[in-house]
């Protein structure tokens, strides 16, 4: 059984990947893994018992209409089975009530501008953003990690129908897929440890979680029945820090991405491979039109961890994902004609100057000693440290990430959209031993080709996941990442509510770990 603690009581218990969402009032527990008195060290972590894969057909989470009506959505303690070879674990879920409460929790939909405001305890969330897949999660300062991998995570769809495409597929054929890793003792309960990497500096935090068994909407290796058809995928990887690298098993099929974390690209991009990071969404039509029936196809990952360069002495990689088992199409059977349109919303060109836009040069650090890992930083300042991002609401900043450790970070922003402008690798090396003893050297003040500078190659435009609106984005190890940030809503016009009032909006990693110690920031806007 997983032990319990109850967490500090949040002011406001809710916090969306961006600013749209519904009322919650919940309480919050932390979890801790230690079974009969066994304890689990941190990436050391004993393995699952061997669970059969594709044994449970894929669940679909509720949907709860939040366009219309008062919704009032709580988190209870619940035990599920996840597999049938599981006995039922114990979980912390969100539901309408103890009764509905389910993990993950239920998919919420509200559509644009009809859309209603809900207030939480604190906090007003209008539904008046463009079309998107959001998630909602547990945010509590310095436990997001323990919550959300207890079950405290959903789906949030936001539909704009004078502007969504009406040829995509829909309905049945229009499916949300949470990808999360866990490990699981005998008796079903979670495997988390408690005892950290630097157990003299801290008692049990632990850098990353990596489990050795993927869930999809709940349930360990599900299988997903689709007919001959296009099918909507709405991605969300929901993982502590597991990144994923998905692939198709038949080689003749390809993704069509659609969409990211701020809605449609401008364009379909047809894909061999998805990079999904911690936080990410994707919207992804396949198509099994042409796949004969009986056949099963899989949806596999490659994606190492910790990624990008992996250490598979003692984090497992998880191959597999999601079996798909192709139906024969019966002659009751009508499926509508779908398709994918050539061109959705335009994105605009990035336009800025450094000489007149404010530019902020942020670091991504981890501190070290003797022991092992101490915390994770941004721009060297913990969460406690005075306010620094301070933006002007309507200006444009340039933020320049310059990541110093070994690992990719999902750096998120709250509040806004922004735009991926370039990404260098830099020898940073050479950039540390310079910045340690002074003197001559290099720099990143100088460009490609300059003698004193510390870049290795010209600047590089965005791959394929980093393409379009953005609330998160993939900062790699000895890479200076730009981005083009307006405060503002996407469309440039004022937000529908006083940005500048309240207690402000953070940006962090999105790697839950590092988030909670302690890469997390304040941010505040001002007028």
């Amino acid at each position: 059984m997983v032990k319990s603690t109850a967490a500090p009581k949040p002011k406001a218990t809710f916090i969306p990947a961006s600013y749209a969402l519904v009322a919650i009032i919940a309480s919050f527990a932390c979890l801790v893994s230690s079974v009969y008195g066994e304890h689990s060290v941190c990436q050391q972590l004993l393995p699952s018992p061997d669970l059969t894969p594709f044994i449970d057909p894929l669940p679909i989470p509720k949907t709860i209409d939040v366009s219309v009506g008062k919704h009032v959505i709580g988190a209870y303690k619940i035990t599920q089975k996840l597999h049938p070879d599981l006995p039922p674990t114990t979980l912390y879920a969100y539901g309408t009530s103890q009764e509905t409460a389910t993990y993950p929790g239920p998919t919420l939909e509200a559509t644009r501008e009809t859309g209603k405001k809900f207030v939480s305890q604190n906090y007003t969330y209008p539904n008046s953003q463009t079309s998107t897949l959001l998630w909602y999660h547990d945010h509590t300062v310095g436990i997001t990690r323990n919550n959300v991998l207890a079950g405290l995570a959903g789906i949030y769809i936001l539909r704009d129908p004078s502007n969504d495409p009406k040829s995509l597929p829909s309905g049945q054929y229009e499916i949300p897929l949470i990808l999360q890793d866990r490990q699981f003792w005998a008796n079903g309960s979670i495997n988390f440890p408690d005892i950290g990497d630097s157990p003299t500096a801290h008692a049990n935090w632990c850098p990353e979680y990596f489990g050795d068994t993927l869930l999809v909407n709940g349930k360990v290796w599900p299988y997903l029945e689709v007919y001959p058809a296009k099918y909507r995928l709405r991605l969300l990887n929901g993982a502590n820090a597991r990144f994923f690298n998905l692939t198709i098993s038949e080689p003749s099929m390809k993704f069509i991405q659609i969409g990211t974390d701020g809605g449609f690209l401008p364009y379909p991009l047809t894909l061999d491979y998805l990079i999904l990071a911690p936080a990410y969404r994707l919207d992804v039509i396949i198509d099994f039109s042409k796949i004969p029936p009986g056949s099963k196809i899989y949806l596999n990952n490659s994606a190492a961890a910790p990624y990008p360069s992996g250490d598979d002495g003692f984090i497992p990689r998880i191959p597999s994902v999601l079996e798909f088992r192709v139906l024969s199409k019966s002659p009751k059977l009508y499926i509508p004609h779908t398709s994918v349109p050539k061109s959705f919303v335009p994105v605009p060109r990035p336009r800025y100057s450094l000489k007149r836009n404010l530019r902020r040069r942020l670091t991504l650090t981890e501190a070290d000693d003797d022991n092992g890992p101490l915390f994770s930083l941004l721009d060297n300042r913990r969460w406690e440290d005075a306010v620094t991002e301070i933006p002007k609401l309507g200006s444009v900043e340039v933020w320049d990430l310059i990541n110093l450790t070994p690992d990719a970070h999902p750096i998120h922003l709250h509040l806004i959209h922004f735009l991926f402008v370039q990404q260098q690798e830099f020898n940073q090396t050479l950039y540390e031993l310079v910045g340690r003893n002074g003197g001559p050297g290099c720099s990143l003040e100088h460009r490609f080709g300059h003698p004193e500078s510390c870049f290795t190659e010209a600047p590089r435009g965005a791959n394929h996941e980093q393409i379009g609106w953005k609330d998160t984005v993939v900062v790699y190890p000895s890479t200076v990442t730009r981005l083009w940030t307006k405060w503002t809503n996407r469309e440039g016009k004022p937000f529908p509510f006083d940005a500048t009032s309240g207690p402000g909006y953070v940006w962090h990693c999105h790697i839950l770990d590092h988030e909670d110690n302690d890469m997390m920031r304040p941010l505040k806007v001002v007028n």
